[in-house]
């Protein structure tokens, strides 16, 4: 009898005995070992990536995988090896070990200059100092102000040498020794570094006495045309044709003990239990440990993630409507907050709460380390993991979420990416949670004849989007109208899915009943689930195929991203515009300038207008919609509806422009234009919703016709 026959809790309590708390941890630890300095760093298609996959690979082989093997994408790849900041004064030296981004690199002699102090690194920062050749120091808050490429950037353009980061808050706060780096989205620039505040007051007091002239040395490398390996292992299940995946990532910046070294080890603690509680599943379960998660693109504003978006894109492309789930893991060595949420896609909401109260009837004690229990408040994925890219890409996900990006002061804002994150930070108990929910998880999914998708959580994230004002004002009473109807027969559809077919297969998978069974469920799930029966394994997986495809079809044509790289619905940002061009539009006619530049700042991505120069503010635009990313901008691809370039009218607005500039005018026209592309995204949202209505409508009435 294969697992999917027997009761959940006859399944679930050997797998849950055989977890491996011990191994998990080795596992981490030995990972944080590897390398490409002593400062750690393991970046995409560097030597220490190398030597990672391997040692992955070999650890598959060794818990009992099947189908073990290294798949290679291609990457940009970076290597740092070490940097030397020397500073030279009174006949004695000092020495500052730095950690740098994706950027520049020196040669062995360095950059030997005069160091001096920019602030934020803002173009107005410069505007009393000559920095040409030199090496500057600035103090940015990469959290709430500006990602590193903007300063870096901006000090290039005004002819530094050499970039020199100190954060003074946000990320990297754990003491005045901490560092901390991020992604760079930039091209292969000046070479630019981060050091500690520590180290950034000394340097300032040194700028006091008198500008220094102090000597920097990066041996970093980061080149076009490298190799990056995902490395991939199976459980076999009674079918091949249709799997569930559990996977991470397996670079990292430093030593990465909890981002993600412990990702890393909760999947193949969750393979090795498995394994070694014979679990025997229906569909084939498969882990995936993916490359250049935090970095692989040179100059490109989505260059993470690319080791998923090769996964599923180009090398398994067949995955995609064929996949039930995606399980992903983000630090899960940690309990940073109250409770145990679980990010998900909308459609998942559901399903999850079902899992949480039968992981409380399995004997999960969520309270002992979650005081306030399960929760799925927010179920939205965020696009910092490779869930986001599964998810897009047609295959619905889970992640783990530890409190570790929003109000968790322990992690977040002192900790994450930094020299501090190390194998002192393992909670093993919360590891433990983690390994045993999400081994449920996957074993409750596995047991389902039908992939539980309610996209009824979909059309009330849609009806609480909607401005309905705004759309009526720019698209017309019939079609809001048009609209609203679709999104009612769009929840009609969805609950009709939902209730009719789904919630049986899951108290089947709960009790044993699945399709192949011949155990009995309860009367009131009997009709539906002997229907699911009749139908038979290879209807159920075409049921499962056509699902997938209406949730993808969903992703593909109404979710987009926002300029935070938030998920949004195709006509949340031009809605999100046109409040701003008002009010620039009524501050224009005032004669209020400055307000007028202010609200402009807020449509679209132009608040950097506010802060750097035309070049650096042009450059980001031509990374997305200019041709050096054309066909490489991974996941996401499609996903911004537009952008409106406001540079030239808020530095007129703020006088900086050496000519008036008609700011009122292109402002009105660009305001009539976004209500215009408003009313567009209405018709084509409706659109969209009636196509996947449709779909979801004929799954149903198959379903009930016995087909």
């Amino acid at each position: 009898m294969s697992a999917h026959e027997k009761k959940l809790s006859t399944v679930f309590s050997p797998y849950r005995s055989n977890i491996d708390i011990h191994y998990g941890y080795r596992l981490a630890t030995d990972l944080s070992r590897i390398g490409n300095s002593s400062l750690g760093g393991r970046q995409a298609g560097s030597r220490a990536d190398r030597e990672a996959t391997r040692y992955l690979h070999h650890e598959m082989n060794r818990i009992g995988l099947s189908k073990v093997r290294r798949e290679a994408f291609p990457v940009d790849s970076w290597e740092f090896r070490g940097a030397r900041l020397t500073i030279t004064k009174g006949g004695g030296e000092r020495t500052i070990y730095p950690y740098s981004y994706a950027s520049g690199g020196t040669d062995r002699e360095g950059i030997t200059g005069e160091l001096i102090y920019a602030g934020k690194g803002r173009r107005r920062d410069y505007e009393n100092l000559n920095v040409r050749g030199k090496i500057v120091l600035i103090d940015i808050d990469m959290e709430n102000d500006w990602w590193i490429n903007y300063p870096s950037l901006e000090a290039a353009h005004q002819g530094a040498a050499a970039l020199i980061n100190n954060c003074v808050e946000g990320y990297g706060q754990y003491n005045d020794r901490t560092m901390n780096t991020q992604d760079f989205c930039g091209p292969v620039t000046i070479p630019s570094v981060n050091v500690s505040r520590a180290d950034a007051e000394y340097l300032k007091g040194l700028i006091q006495e008198g500008n220094p002239e102090i000597n920097l040395q990066v041996d970093n490398e980061v080149k076009p045309n490298g190799t990056s390996w995902n490395i991939v292992g199976e459980i076999p299940g009674e079918t091949a044709e249709t799997r569930i995946i559990v996977g991470d990532h397996h670079d990292c910046h430093f030593y990465g003990f909890q981002d993600n070294n412990t990702g890393v080890a909760a999947a193949l603690t969750i393979a090795k239990a498995m394994i070694d509680s014979d679990y025997r599943p229906y569909h084939t379960l498969i882990f995936v440990l993916h490359g250049a998660e935090e970095w692989g693109a040179i100059d490109n504003r989505y260059d993470w993630q690319v080791g998923a978006w090769h996964q599923i894109h180009t090398l398994h492309p067949e995955w995609i409507g064929s996949t039930l789930a995606f399980i992903n893991f983000e630090m899960p060595g940690m309990a940073g907050g109250e409770r145990f949420v679980t990010h998900a896609t909308p459609e998942f909401h559901s399903f999850l709460q079902d899992t949480y109260r039968q992981a409380e009837e399995m004997g999960l004690e969520v309270s002992e380390q979650f005081a306030e229990g399960f929760g799925c408040e927010d179920p939205l994925l965020t696009t910092w993991s490779d869930a986001w890219t599964y998810a897009s890409g047609g295959i619905p996900s889970f992640e783990n979420y530890a409190g570790y990006r929003e109000g968790d002061t322990a992690f977040s804002r002192n900790i994450y990416h930094s020299n501090y994150d190390t194998p002192e930070l393992f909670q093993s108990a919360a590891f433990d949670f983690n390994v045993a929910f999400y081994g449920l998880l996957a074993m409750v999914l596995d047991r389902m004849g039908l992939i539980p998708l309610d996209f009824r959580a979909q059309a009330d994230r849609i009806d609480s989007a909607a401005n309905y004002r705004l759309m009526e004002e720019a698209a017309g009473k019939p079609d809001v109208e048009a609209f609203k109807k679709a999104l009612s027969e769009f929840r009609e559809a969805a609950a009709a899915l939902y209730e009719q077919t789904i919630p049986a297969a899951a108290a089947a998978a709960a009790q044993g009943t699945g399709p192949n069974s011949n155990s009995e469920p309860t009367s009131a799930e009997r009709k539906t689930i002997d229907r699911l029966r009749r139908l038979g394994p290879d209807k159920l997986k075409s049921l499962n195929r056509r699902i997938l495809e209406a949730f993808g079809a969903f992703q593909d044509g109404l979710v987009r991203l926002d300029w935070e790289d938030s998920q949004a619905y195709r006509f949340e940002q031009k809605q999100r515009n046109i409040p701003p061009l008002e009010q620039a539009l009524r501050h224009i006619e005032s004669g209020n300038r400055e307000a007028a530049a202010e609200a402009l700042s807020r449509v679209d991505n132009n608040a950097y207008a506010l802060y750097f120069s035309r070049p650096v503010v042009q450059h980001e635009y031509e990374q997305i919609f200019g041709k050096m990313n054309e066909g490489k901008l991974f996941w996401g691809t499609g996903k911004l509806s537009g952008y409106i370039d406001f540079y030239d009218a808020i530095a007129s607005l703020q006088g900086r422009s050496p000519e008036e500039y008609a700011a009122g005018e292109f402002v009105s026209k660009n305001y009539e234009k976004e209500k215009q592309q408003l009313k567009e995204e209405v018709q084509e949202s409706t659109q969209q919703m009636e196509e996947v209505t449709e779909a979801l409508f004929s799954i149903v009435r198959d379903t009930n016709q016995g087909w």
